[in-house]
């Protein structure tokens, strides 16, 4: 017969699902059915451990017996209609589980408070004296601690365990991070980030009352802009702040383990106070060695290889000296600069339009702009007169800014500064005379080219100055804007070699305002630039047409008297010469 016939016919359905007659056939003669035996005790499941467990498996389609889940080992087979397999492979693993094991404590308390009035046994009285005389009848004593013996056979289990442990844990250290133990453990980066960020996240940094009162004059000065324990890609350190507004790193060494100051090796004194160090042989000083002679170094030349903004103060009144010193400053703001740019890109030219400063000039020409006012304002008596008057026109002292203290510097009649322009006064320009490609003779901060830097073939820039000069190329390079042209010249002397189809600028206002390069001796001199101005205009065969944006005073008839058409500015009263007279600005336009 087929064996595999013959297995139809002993899996029959019935309440068992095998037909026993003809499994004892098989099972009374093997030698018959050796082939049927051998495959089913053999082939079908390996891990089986009997014919009947395999025919059940069969029957009931389990393919894979189960295991235990305490050891992972296969279990017992029971063959039970209701249970076919232990759960566990044996009495120990059962033990072993922690269900298990709470239930027979469980159990066990239940029975101890029943019956004795106890939780465990060893509570009990008569339990605790038995335990006792036991031990004064064996050992003399009932603290096992004071048998010498006892004693030193724990300690060495103690001791072996404990070194067990820390074999194991310098081997994890070793192999995962590369250190010998915890110590060094501590000073990796990673480690050090996560102790700092739990700190930081339960507010438990260990800062002294000087370090507070650092942070608080710091917040004074930078209004409330400045990162406490900040740490970043370029300092792989905890520094004690950070200051974004002009991305300063400030140290603040104030504790007498950073040697007052930064470690010399060449010094002959730093050596003595080295070698003091070492004499103490703690591990205090040991630690301010550390931190003197090579972490504070560390940090140090990290600071100068990556050209960090990086201050280290070794007293409080180090850091005030240095804050009070500190010149007024317009700091990067990305998101003013962006929507600016966006502004100039997008809005069409207008000659009544009235838009505030332009930040990105005051930004980038800021040390020519407001070098009056950075001078002013290290005049102590000065600053305090204009702290005073922001406090009381404006706002609370911690809430004034620098730009607060610039703009008053003006409002409050200290010093006046310069005039604006606004750049779509010159796009207006452009977009009425379809200009292609513009000369300016002077060019001054670079509103005109933020004001043609969408609408011209070429902007050609030019201005004596050479601080404002470098100052636009930084605007130019850090906008990408490629349709300019720049030189640093005497606008009297100088031609530039570019052709252009018109001239555009606005002069400098005689002596009104402060320049860079000086006053001019007389009006008569003034007179004699204009009128070089516009010989370029007269001469130069492409250029069709000029417009100048000018005092109305400063502009001589015979030239108003050729004017194609003027156009006054905003109504805007400008400052004067003359106090008692006021006097408008006008755009001026000439055509050939």
């Amino acid at each position: 017969m087929n064996y595999k016939e013959l297995l139809k016919k002993i899996l029959v359905p019935n309440k068992k699902g095998i037909n026993r007659k003809l499994l004892n056939r098989i099972l009374y003669n093997k030698e018959k059915y050796i082939n049927i035996f051998n495959f089913l005790l053999y082939e079908v499941y390996t891990d089986s451990s009997s014919l009947e467990e395999t025919l059940k498996r069969l029957v009931l389609n389990i393919d894979k017996k189960p295991l235990c889940p305490i050891c992972n080992k296969p279990v017992n087979f029971i063959g039970k209609q209701s249970k076919m397999f232990s759960k566990y492979c044996s009495y120990s693993c059962r033990a072993k589980d922690p269900k298990n094991y709470s239930k027979w404590i469980d159990g066990q308390k239940k029975y101890n408070e029943k019956e004795y009035g106890v939780t465990y046994v060893w509570q009990r009285e008569d339990v605790k004296e038995k335990r006792k005389e036991k031990l004064i009848e064996k050992y003399g004593t009932t603290n096992l601690y004071n048998v010498p013996e006892i004693k030193e056979k724990i300690n060495k289990t103690v001791q072996s365990k404990h070194n067990e442990i820390i074999s194991n844990r310098n081997k994890t250290l070793k192999e995962k991070y590369g250190i010998e133990n915890v110590g060094g453990l501590l000073r990796l980066p990673e480690i050090q980030e996560k102790i700092n960020n739990t700190k930081k996240k339960n507010h438990t940094f260990n800062s002294s009352k000087v370090e507070e009162k650092s942070y608080q004059l710091l917040c004074s000065r930078f209004n409330n802009n400045v990162k406490y324990q900040y740490k970043s890609n370029i300092y792989p350190f905890v520094c004690d702040f950070y200051i974004p507004v002009i991305d300063a790193y400030i140290e603040c060494n104030y504790h007498w383990t950073h040697g007052g100051h930064l470690f010399n090796e060449n010094s002959k004194e730093d050596k003595e106070k080295l070698e003091f160090w070492k004499s103490k042989n703690s591990k205090y000083y040991d630690n301010a060695i550390h931190t003197w002679t090579i972490r504070d170094v560390n940090k140090h030349n990290i600071a100068l290889e990556n050209k960090l903004n990086y201050f280290v103060f070794y007293s409080y009144d180090e850091l005030k000296e240095w804050v009070n010193n500190l010149d007024l400053t317009i700091w990067y703001d990305d998101n003013k600069i962006k929507d600016e740019f966006d502004y100039y890109l997008t809005h069409n030219g207008n000659l009544n339009n009235v838009y505030p400063n332009s930040y990105i000039i005051r930004y980038f020409q800021q040390n020519v702009l407001y070098k009056t006012e950075k001078e002013l304002w290290r005049n102590e008596k000065i600053k305090n007169k204009l702290i005073e008057n922001r406090i009381k026109y404006i706002k609370p002292f911690e809430e004034l800014t620098d730009i607060d203290y610039i703009n008053g510097f003006k409002r409050s009649m200290i010093y006046y500064g310069y005039s604006y322009f606004n750049p779509l006064w010159f796009k207006w320009f452009i977009e009425k005379y379809n200009i292609k490609k513009c000369y300016d003779p002077f060019g001054g901060w670079g509103h005109r080219l933020l004001g043609g830097m969408s609408s011209l073939d070429l902007y050609i820039y030019n201005d004596l100055s050479k601080s404002t000069y470098e100052n636009v190329n930084k605007i130019i390079s850090f906008f990408n804007i490629d349709n300019v042209v720049t030189y640093n010249e005497d606008a009297g002397n100088f031609i530039p070699g570019e052709e252009f189809d018109s001239m555009f600028t606005c002069p400098p206002y005689y002596n009104v305002e402060k320049y860079e390069c000086g006053e001019f001796e007389n009006i008569e001199e003034y007179n004699k630039l204009i009128d070089k101005i516009f010989d370029i205009f007269y001469s130069t065969d492409s250029c069709k047409i000029f417009g100048i944006i000018i005092r109305e005073d400063l502009l001589k008839d015979e030239y108003k008297e050729k004017c194609t058409e003027n156009h006054i500015i905003n109504n805007r009263k400008s400052h004067h010469i003359l106090k008692e007279k006021k006097n408008n600005e006008y755009l001026y336009i000439f055509m050939k």
